[in-house]
């Protein structure tokens, strides 16, 4: 499942943003309370439009898309865009919990701030272990 599926098949199945599309626009308390996504990731985004399918090196880390608008700034990262396209279209925040010893590598960590910071949160939290991935997760959401 996608943060934002773009693509011509994009449904509640596998579009993230489809889906809160969908049920935000239903919920009577959407005022009192606030959607948002907990991405859990063991590295970096390798999907369609992260990375170079001829070079196989990742657009994510892109200067662009640490900007405050990454779209304006011309990032090529989709998983940056779609965390920003929720925030600007849906309201929803994203959180990234970088989870392991791959996540916490250089590269990685980077690129999972910029997901977070075009999400509207700011940056990765970091959990090198199951213990620190539960205590992250609920920094993360409360």
């Amino acid at each position: 499942c996608a943060l934002a599926n773009d693509g011509p098949g994009a449904t509640a199945q596998n579009s993230v943003y489809h889906y809160l599309q969908s049920v935000s626009n239903k919920d009577p308390l959407k005022a009192c309370r606030a959607d948002f996504v907990v991405l859990v990731t063991d590295g970096q985004p390798t999907g369609p439009g992260d990375i170079d399918p001829v070079t196989k090196l990742t657009w994510c880390d892109n200067p662009a898309c640490g900007a405050v608008d990454p779209v304006a700034a011309g990032c090529p990262c989709t998983a940056v865009l779609s965390a920003f396209k929720l925030r600007k279209h849906l309201d929803v925040k994203t959180y990234v919990v970088d989870f392991g010893e791959e996540a916490s590598m250089i590269v990685p960590r980077t690129i999972n701030d910029f997901i977070a910071k075009a999400g509207g949160t700011g940056s990765a939290y970091l959990a090198r272990n199951e213990k620190a991935l539960q205590l992250e997760l609920r920094n993360a959401v409360f």
